[in-house]
């Protein structure tokens, strides 16, 4: 039995295993990250072990989509040449892959890797020591089938005649020989020293060897700050200084080096910043062209390498590289920026006005020749025959003249709003904006001036105040403001009684009774006093003509919002999101001439729905939504009612009989559910006023005196 369960667990986490690999990944997308961690999280994600060497470094940009576990990990590691040996359900990741043959040969693939990590995966795998001298760091590429160890090792040390390789019982030892093929390699004869000046003479020698060689004839101290080490060839050269020398040395490994008290520091650097120290820049300005014509002029055989920039505003060039590289395009700058032989090339320089101004204004005969304006928009360039050098400066300096700019304060409006409102009499150009919007300056001449003033004294006006009295009623069970003047006022005190037929509206900053009559002021006083109907609403609103002016009565839900984050591990990461509903209304209107308000009214009125989920709080609640639009044209003081803005409120009461409501099935005959539904109506009034600040405002017992009278007079 023990045995049989043992059999049915193994099953069962095998299928889990297989499924968990074989499942469709969704899209993941790595940008330039370690090659290690995209393995990493490749196998944390699909639960499977994965284990990369020594070998295993740089980074990489990779995209995984719509495949499985087996494919992903199978498409990278092809593509970054990388090897897979799946041992135990573990997955060992290297860029030496070695596999030992039952004959005891080897297949060996390696892509670009260091001679030592090769040594070392197959002195792990053939299970032999392997020892060699300080064998230099070189990449390389080896691929090899149905190999002995010998000839691979061979193979590893064919581009270094200096080594050899020694076959013992128990290892194999690739060592270091001072003599190779007949030749010296000695660092003492590569290195000499005559009067202070060195000589460098490489047949071939290491890296280490000939710095230390250096350093003992100069009698100098340096500490080596990385391990790099290579093979140094062919290298000829006479009466150096001991820097010149050593920078030889330190460019063949990539290397540079710092002087602290006395002693050279060397470390590695990237061969780019390396190169650096051997770059120039040259700014060179233009003379007698400019910028843009040095661009039109430049042959597309100099214009292929990123070695100038230029500077439109100076007028200027920047080159920037070595010598060698930047002397073709500076060699063509001299050959161009020179004066022409057909007539003289001049630069006329500006004080008070601009190129683009000058160059509209020039007579036929002189815009023939074609001036050009430098980038900084000061100066001109123009080649034309020398008796007509003198015309073109004249009459450029007739144009360059200064200006007066004269300060305008503006009254009512704002320096946006006048230069999108410019009057026909000037143009942009005449009116400057400063930080101060209500303060802009006017160039040109006094007459345009005086006429530019007359025209602010017809668009520089305040514009009109609308007022807009708002009441927005909301009525239960379907009743709305459709009431009929059916009141009568009892003997007695009169006036007691009538301020009590409308002793809800008194306080009301919105005049029901003057706009709606008194009827209607008094039918609304009971249902309200009636709980029929409720204030949403009773304010006044004020905006300038043409300015939207707005009103809100919400509530705001808050809920999370979360997705899916896949940056090289999957996270969560969850955002608050805000959403409103109830009553907005937007309001936007303009008094024309004849005292006329025309009215845009926007009204939208939403209701969230009851949630019955557990993860409300996650999810955006569904809501409910009404929206009104209309445009109306009125005289001031006309009322306009708004309706049909109804909605329903459910509420369901779940009554339950306590402890044989909660036995399974028989506990639905001790439950009671009952739902009723609430109608209601929304009606919005408005009325847009012209505000006039001289209005008379009644006290309130004028006001209830106003409203009695005319009771009297509707209802006699």
């Amino acid at each position: 039995m023990r045995k049989l369960i043992l059999l049915f667990s193994l099953i069962f986490v095998g299928a889990s295993l297989l499924w968990g690999q074989n499942t469709v990944m969704k899209t993941l997308e790595f940008r330039d990250q370690n090659i290690r961690d995209i393995l990493l999280t490749l196998g944390e994600l699909n639960d499977v072990s994965i284990v990369p060497d020594e070998t295993v470094s740089g980074k990489a940009s990779y995209v995984f989509a719509n495949m499985s576990f087996q494919q992903a990990l199978a498409t990278f590691l092809a593509t970054y040449h990388l090897a897979s040996t799946l041992v135990h359900g573990v997955y060992y990741i290297s860029r030496v892959s070695v596999t030992v043959n039952p004959d005891g040969s080897l297949d060996v693939n390696a892509n670009q890797v260091p001679l030592r990590d090769i040594l070392r995966v197959v002195s792990n795998k053939i299970n032999k020591t392997i020892l060699y001298d300080n064998i230099p760091d070189t990449p390389m590429t080896i691929n090899l089938k149905d190999a002995s160890v010998i000839d691979l090792l061979k193979i590893a040390i064919a581009q270094y005649p200096n080594f050899r390789l020694d076959v013992e019982k128990s290892y194999y030892y690739l060592r270091l020989s001072s003599q190779a093929q007949g030749g010296s390699f000695s660092p003492s004869d590569a290195i000499t020293q005559k009067g202070g000046r060195f000589n460098l003479h490489v047949a071939q020698s290491r890296f280490k060897d000939l710095l230390l060689s250096l350093f003992k004839l100069a009698n100098k101290e340096f500490l080596l700050l990385f391990d790099r080490d290579v093979m140094v060839d062919n290298i000829y050269l006479n009466n150096l200084t001991f820097n010149e020398a050593l920078q030889t040395l330190l460019l063949q490994v990539n290397a540079d080096y710092k002087i602290d008290k006395g002693v050279y520091y060397i470390y590695g650097v990237q061969r780019e910043d390396l190169l650096k120290k051997y770059l120039t820049t040259v700014v060179i300005p233009f003379q007698f062209i400019s910028s843009s014509e040095f661009l039109k002029l430049l042959p597309p055989s100099l214009n292929l390498n990123n070695f100038f920039r230029l500077d439109d505003k100076g007028n200027k060039i920047v080159l920037s590289g070595s010598l060698e590289q930047i002397k073709p395009i500076w060699n063509f700058i001299n050959l161009i920026d020179k004066p022409s032989k057909d007539g003289v090339t001049i630069r006329v320089d500006l004080n008070y006005v601009k190129a683009d101004e000058v160059i509209p204004l020039l007579p036929a005969d002189l815009a023939g020749f074609d001036p050009h304006a430098l980038p900084n928009k000061t100066s001109l360039i123009v080649t034309l025959p020398k008796e007509r050098e003198q015309d073109f400066i004249n009459f450029v300096h007739m144009v360059d003249r200064p200006v007066q700019d004269t300060p305008i304060r503006l009254r009512f409006m704002k320096a946006d709003d006048l230069l999108a409102k410019l009057p026909p009499s000037v143009t942009a150009a005449n009116v400057i904006k400063t930080s101060d919007p209500t303060l802009v300056f006017f160039r040109g001449s006094p007459d345009l001036l005086q006429r530019f003033k007359k025209d602010l004294e017809v668009i520089d006006v305040p514009r009109p105040l609308l007022r807009y009295e708002l009441l927005v009623l909301q009525f239960d069970d379907g009743k709305t403001s459709t009431f009929t003047p059916n009141m009568t006022i009892q003997a007695g005190d009169q006036g007691q009684a009538f301020s009590g037929a409308l002793g809800q509206l008194l306080n009301f900053n919105f005049d029901v009774v003057g706009n709606f009559g008194v009827g209607f002021g008094m039918n609304l006083n009971a249902a309200i006093t009636n709980n029929d109907a409720r204030v949403v609403a009773d304010t006044t609103l004020n905006g300038l003509s043409g300015e939207k002016v707005s009103f809100q009565n919400t509530v705001s839900t808050y809920y999370a919002s979360n997705e899916i984050s896949t940056t090289g591990s999957a996270t969560v990461v969850g955002s608050i999101n805000q959403l409103s509903s109830g009553l907005i209304l937007n309001l936007e209107g303009w008094i024309s001439s004849d005292n006329m308000v025309t009215l845009k009214v926007d009204a939208t009125l939403s209701r969230q729905e009851p949630s019955s989920s557990s993860s409300s709080s996650t999810l955006p609640p569904n809501t409910t939504e009404k929206k009104l639009s209309t445009e109306v044209r009125m005289p001031s003081g006309q009322p306009l009612v708004i309706g049909g803005l109804k909605e329903d409120d459910k509420t369901v009461t779940l009554t339950k009989t306590p402890i044989l409501s909660d036995i399974p099935l028989l506990g639905l005959l001790f439950q009671g559910k009952t739902e009723q539904v609430q109608h209601t109506e929304f009606t919005i009034y408005i009325v847009p006023i012209l505000d006039k600040p001289d209005e008379q405002v009644l006290s309130p017992d004028e006001r209830i005196t106003m409203y009695y009278r005319r009771f009297q007079k509707d209802f006699r």
